[in-house]
């Protein structure tokens, strides 16, 4: 059957057809757990097979054995290669979130809180899109994940005269980069009611991190200067104690207020809301509300009408408004520096990867430089290496006139470059439109469509900030978009007047941030005095979640290194080191009761019986018990064939764990894998046999122990003996693995090898 099997996967890996009928007698066997693994198998054979179509096979393989597994977390990397080949990224997300699901149902938080941050971000991180969504089993998880968290309600004060209100400010940003979620944190630290309400700052990074971190410092100066504390969390051993830690000092504050600038970007933010869900709160909606808004808030401010349209809590429009800078204090750059000839009309385009990603967009963008041959095209914030595949749609003379930058702190001084700026598509942007109209640079951007369900990825904010006709495209409109282009790159005179309204129309509607904060504080005051209940955090019904399955070996990860070190098996050893028969085996397996377990063992497996010899001895003289001989090699495994070919109590496998699976094995034992084995494929070899044990049975096996020696999963092109393990190393292992006692025998030394290698019999038991 096995021998069968691997003509098949060796027939798919070769791009050779294979019927249907040839892989269903493997598709059917009764064992769920073959079934998987078979699956798991042809998935990988045709992801390795050289044939196009062969990839929606492999999909089909690997998302049986995903299901069928209960959606083992062993299997991901797989199944997430395959479906990224695919560009099905609904699935990879999919798979993060039941990941997350099992383990929080298994109370495992730190991993939760991995997965639940890979599925939020898995377009970001497999498409780089802004793409963002509610997902009531998600919602429902985390809120029971937090239920036992959750701290009790502020003390009403009792103070009879007037006193300030209490304002918890959540902020992120403070390591990261030019964080505009900051900048809009920092506007409200400076231009608050000092008279009407108190206000505290905390944070989830720790105080070492932000005063080591670029900007870190200079925005603790700046708030002290504010009068404004920051607040940081006291114990970060683990990711739920840095949360609660953090929460308890937003409660010891007694706010009346949290305003939480983003509340659902990361599990770390939406636990922390979850918990403090008991004091009222209210989110900036800064993006997508899948982002910034949990539906259990008591309320969101926006500050454009597309976020807020399909927000899940009641909430409120706020223009945002900036403190603007005055143009004529920017440098300007040198076009010399970007190799652009200085009398050339630069365009400049901006914002995030994630913001470039659309080949229609290029497409316009290359018909617009071809309409002087003088043009050019800054880009600032995505390189080359975040570009999709532009070539197909501009040709190589228009690509010379493309210059490239990342965020730099000059950011303002490059852009004072721009003739014109062209929003990007079909995510457009909002603080660099706000900084091109500050420095008197005219805009084309797209309308919005605000009748559909609001998308990051599909989503254009700028007609709110940008009231000037001749600038607006229709959505999606890129011949109208090259006609304004055209209008405005030929006619300097119409370019000009439209700068000037850019400059206007920005102080007018968006240079005043004290307005700004004063409109957000009168609706603080609103949810503030509202006497409406608070949201309770209940936890909800979901549908039903899967059962999770018994761990299995992780078949994914060590498949490949496993082949590696198949063939350096069957290549022999490097060293003299392969046989110590005559030093000690007779004498030592003797007093780790190898024999006396032989005698009341019925099922026997040895694994690497090498020629045989050996375990003849028994097979003969125990022809009522049943032996299992395991071997690495093809090669290996036909001697050993014609050998026992007369007797019927031996069966003959190769090791391939993921195919091979016994079951009521009493003994096994070896005496090559574990000093030649790669460390992760020998933990995973412990975990399968422990499985095969029965109650009561044993695995004997020798490693091998020096002081300066470790074990790795490098494999070499022939096995040595060079993976060494402590006593407590491989307690530690055997414990993980599932087993529950260990025998050794004394140190065994190899004098008579020349060798100061020790070397231990290990008995552990089921």
């Amino acid at each position: 059957m096995i021998d069968t099997l691997n003509k098949i996967l060796s027939k798919i890996i070769n791009g050779e057809n294979v019927s249907q009928y040839e892989i269903l007698p493997f598709l059917y066997l009764e064992k769920t757990e073959l079934r998987v693994k078979v699956n798991l198998l042809l998935a990988m054979a045709y992801f390795s097979s050289d044939v196009k179509h062969n990839i929606t096979r492999a999909r089909d393989f690997i998302q049986r054995a995903w299901h069928l597994s209960g959606y083992n977390e062993e299997y991901l990397s797989l199944f997430e290669k395959i479906h990224s080949k695919l560009t099905d990224t609904n699935a990879i997300k999919e798979a993060y979130k039941r990941i997350f699901l099992k383990y929080v149902n298994n109370g495992k938080i730190e991993k939760a809180g991995y997965y639940f941050d890979l599925w939020q971000n898995a377009y970001a991180i497999h498409n780089h899109l802004d793409k963002y969504e509610y997902d009531q089993d998600i919602i429902t998880a985390m809120t029971g994940l937090a239920e036992f968290n959750i701290l009790p309600e502020v003390q009403k004060s009792v103070s009879s005269g007037k006193r300030k209100k209490k304002l918890a400010y959540f902020v992120t940003g403070f390591i990261e980069i030019n964080s505009i979620l900051l900048k809009i944190d920092l506007l409200f630290a400076k231009y608050h009611n000092q008279a009407e309400y108190d206000i505290s700052f905390y944070t989830l990074n720790t105080k070492e991190q932000v005063i080591i971190s670029p900007q870190g410092k200079s925005f603790l100066d700046l708030l002290k200067g504010l009068g404004i504390n920051v607040f940081y969390p006291e114990d970060d051993t683990n990711r739920i104690n840095k949360i609660i830690s953090l929460a308890k000092k937003i409660y010891d504050y007694q706010p009346d207020l949290i305003i939480f600038d983003v509340a659902i970007r990361n599990f770390d933010n939406y636990y922390l809301s979850l918990i403090l869900s008991k004091i009222k709160i209210l989110c900036f909606n800064q993006g997508s509300p899948s982002q910034f808004v949990p539906p259990h808030v008591n309320w969101n401010i926006a500050w454009t009408i597309h976020p807020l349209i399909d927000s899940p809590v009641d909430g409120s429009i706020v223009p945002l408004e900036f403190e603007l800078f005055n143009a004529e204090d920017i440098a300007t750059g040198e076009k010399k520096d970007f190799n652009i000839p200085s009398d050339a009309f630069v365009i400049v385009c901006a914002g995030r990867p994630q913001k470039f990603q659309n080949l229609n967009y290029w497409e316009a963008l290359g018909n617009i430089l071809n309409i002087r041959q003088d043009v050019y095209l800054i880009v600032i914030g995505c390189t080359k290496d975040n570009l999709p595949d532009i070539s197909k749609v501009i040709d190589n003379d228009t690509r010379k006139h493309f210059r490239f930058v990342g965020w730099e702190k000059n950011y303002l001084e490059i852009l004072k470059l721009a003739d014109l700026v062209i929003d990007t598509y079909p995510n457009g942007g909002g603080v660099v439109l706000v900084d091109a109209m500050t420095l008197g640079i005219p805009i084309l951007f797209f309308t919005n469509d605000y009748t559909i369900q609001f998308e990051q990825t599909n989503w254009s904010p700028a007609e709110e900030v940008v009231h000037i006709k001749e600038l607006s495209v229709p959505r999606g409109d890129f011949k109208t978009l090259y006609e304004q282009a055209q209008k405005i790159i030929l006619d300097d005179s119409f370019r000009q007047t439209l700068a000037i309204k850019c400059k206007e129309n920005i102080t007018l509607l968006r240079g005043d941030p004290l307005r700004m904060v004063k409109r957000c504080e009168e609706i603080y005051d609103k949810v503030i005095d509202t006497n409406s209940d608070i949201k309770s955090i209940a936890v909800e019904e979901s549908a039903e979640i899967d059962l999770l399955v018994n761990d299995m070996e992780s078949m994914i990860l060590t498949v490949e290194n496993f082949k590696r070190w198949q063939a350096a098996y069957q290549n022999g050893y490097n060293s003299s080191m392969g046989n110590h028969t005559d030093y000690f085996y007779n004498k030592f397996i003797t007093s780790i009761g190898f024999y006396d377990e032989l005698s009341t063992a019925h099922r026997i497996i040895e694994y690497a019986p090498g020629n045989g010899e050996f375990i003849k001895n028994f097979v003969e003289l125990l022809p009522e018990k049943e032996f299992n001989l395991i071997d690495i090699s093809d090669e290996n495994l036909n001697t050993l064939r014609s050998l026992f070919i007369a007797y019927n109590n031996v069966n003959l496998y190769l090791n391939y764990p993921e195919i091979n699976k016994l079951e009521d094995i009493d003994l096994t034992f070896s005496f090559l894998l574990c000093q030649s084995m790669p460390r992760s494929l020998w933990f995973n070899h412990l975990k399968a046999v422990n499985k095969m044990l029965s109650a009561g049975g044993s695995y004997i096996f020798q490693f091998a122990f020096h002081p300066e020696g470790i074990a790795t999963d490098s494999v070499t092109d022939a096995i040595s003996g060079n993976n060494k393990y402590t006593q407590e190393e491989m307690f530690e292992l055997l414990e993980q693995a599932g087993f529950s006692g260990v025998d050794l025998t004394i140190p065994i030394t190899l004098e008579e090898l020349q060798s100061d290698v020790i070397w231990y019999l290990c008995k552990a038991y089921k």
